[in-house]
């Protein structure tokens, strides 16, 4: 049962266009799903939705038709084998014996693209439930990338193709990387095209922390750069939430604190959807907010 808190808190969405924004956070879309699952529990619709890679995926379902309870039971199912290639290390080689002329990355993404195909109930943006928005990053144009018409396959593939880890997504002649390359939070449309009154945005922090532990670790160099793409995305992000408030639309920011997990650690994705439930509920209850 919500506490007399969280109760409140949601009470005061009440009658407002409430717009949903998840963040990019590689292996996130657990989390998101233990968001919705706990914002949906408060009696929380969303009027529109929008995110960027890990965000894009769980945002588009859930404007696609699937609910909350829908969307962890499809998480949990979900093994590496759902999208991970056999015998791609042949390919590698190949690609390392031309010098990687022309390689796009390690997985081709067909079996991800299966698995949008069978998950998603339906095909284009035109067919969801509420309006819906994707970033991505539109690397042969050299430009941001937004999706809000069209197919949802294409589109969330485009999201989601993790640099090296996925081959680029090429839709219009274009080639397509992970949005969170440059736009970890695509919110502009939210606030100017729907309209929204309230917005609601779970975050998943780039790794921007301070200290000099990387200097220790292999390829720091490597790391360094990483490092500094990490504070250019989370003070960009900040600082297009500063403009959502100042025209009048109230942000609440959900940073999570969360087990990790990835390709090889997906047995933790039930914990990490849990955590990503339990966390949305303890910021309400604390009026623990990111502050923009």
């Amino acid at each position: 049962m919500p506490s007399e808190a969280q109760t409140r808190w949601a009470r005061s969405l009440e009658g407002r266009r409430v717009g949903v924004a998840l963040s990019s956070g590689f292996f996130g879309f657990y989390a998101h799903a233990g968001f919705l699952k706990a914002i949906d529990e408060l009696g929380i619709r969303p009027s529109a939705l929008s995110g960027t890679s890990a965000g894009a995926l769980v945002a588009g379902l859930r404007a696609a038709g699937l609910n909350p309870k829908e969307l962890e039971a499809l998480f949990r199912s979900l093994t590496r084998e759902d999208f991970w290639e056999r015998r791609r290390w042949l390919a590698l080689l190949g690609a390392a014996a031309r010098g990687f002329s022309g390689y796009r990355g390690y997985l081709s993404g067909t079996r991800f693209r299966e698995l949008l195909e069978r998950s998603l109930p339906v095909r284009t943006f035109e067919e969801c439930t509420v309006p819906l928005y994707v970033a991505s990053s539109n690397i042969t144009e050299g430009r941001r990338h937004l999706f809000s018409s069209g197919s949802l396959v294409d589109a969330l593939h485009a999201s989601c193709a993790y640099p090296f880890l996925f081959a680029t997504a090429v839709i219009g002649g274009s080639h397509h990387m992970d949005g969170g390359l440059v736009d970890k939070l695509p919110v502009e449309e939210l606030v100017a095209a729907e309209k929204v009154d309230v917005l609601l945005v779970n975050y998943l922090t780039s790794d921007a922390g301070s200290g000099n532990a990387w200097l220790a670790r292999p390829l720091s160099m490597l790391r360094a750069l990483r490092r500094g793409l990490d504070v250019v995305r989370n003070s960009h992000a900040r600082w297009k939430l500063r403009w959502a408030e100042s025209l009048g639309c109230r942000t609440y920011v959900f940073c999570p604190t969360l087990p990790r997990v990835g390709p090889r650690r997906m047995g933790e994705g039930g914990r990490a959807i849990e955590a990503g439930y339990r966390e949305t509920l303890r910021i309400i209850e604390d009026d623990a907010f990111l502050t923009t």
